[in-house]
């Protein structure tokens, strides 16, 4: 994982109002609700510059040191989650949401929980829903140059009127950034399903204490 991929996938969340196609052609209905471009500026656009500054923070801070994490306490991380939906490696939408992440550093297993909530997607929908962080882990002898430090579980059901139900399904893994774990990043692959088919996501995230 490269603190520079994932700056550049979230990144590209600030450039999908530029347009991706029929980005509504996933979704099983014909009957959509008009796009408000307004409201796709301030909460959509606003994730994706929010978490592009925050990634571009840690761009020169190296991974914190596996073998050196704490043993004890716990620490709340905040902050984005965005990436691509696409059929067959073409990308059709682009979502954003808010991540928290809570990691306990006395357990190796069943260390790391959260959720991405308040998700939109650049044709302008807000999902109902959330997509649950669980059953997390982390690998004390993980190199962090080549292998991720901690992975967890990704799932959850989420639903628009133009979109019906979107369950998703997968992993997020990353790493542990500062000294002082001051900051998380890595990435996330899950299958969509919705009534118009299976799709793919990839996606970056970044959050700090």
């Amino acid at each position: 994982m490269s603190k520079f991929t994932l700056i550049g996938s979230i990144g590209v969340l600030s450039l999908a109002l530029s347009g991706c196609g029929e980005i509504t052609s996933w979704f099983e209905g014909d009957d959509q609700e008009p796009v408000d471009e307004e409201a796709v500026v301030e909460s959509y656009e606003q994730f994706a510059a929010d978490g592009f500054a925050m990634a571009g923070g840690y761009g020169d801070t190296a991974y914190s040191d596996p073998s050196a994490l704490p043993l004890t306490g716990s620490a709340e991380y905040n902050g984005y989650f965005g990436g691509t939906v696409s059929n067959d490696g073409t990308p059709i939408v682009e979502i954003a949401g808010e991540m928290v992440l809570d990691v306990d550093f006395s357990s190796n297993d069943q260390a790391l929980d959260g959720q991405v909530t308040n998700i939109y997607d650049s044709a302008g929908n807000q999902y109902t829903g959330e997509l649950t962080i669980a059953g997390g882990f982390i690998d004390r002898d993980a190199n962090p140059n080549s292998q991720d430090t901690f992975g967890a579980s990704l799932q959850g059901s989420l639903n628009t009127e133009a979109t019906g139900d979107v369950f998703i399904t997968g992993t997020i893994q990353g790493d542990f950034i500062g000294e002082s774990q001051e900051a998380v990043a890595g990435s996330g692959q899950a299958a969509v399903t919705t009534l118009g088919g299976i799709y793919e996501l990839d996606a970056g995230f970044i959050a700090a204490q």
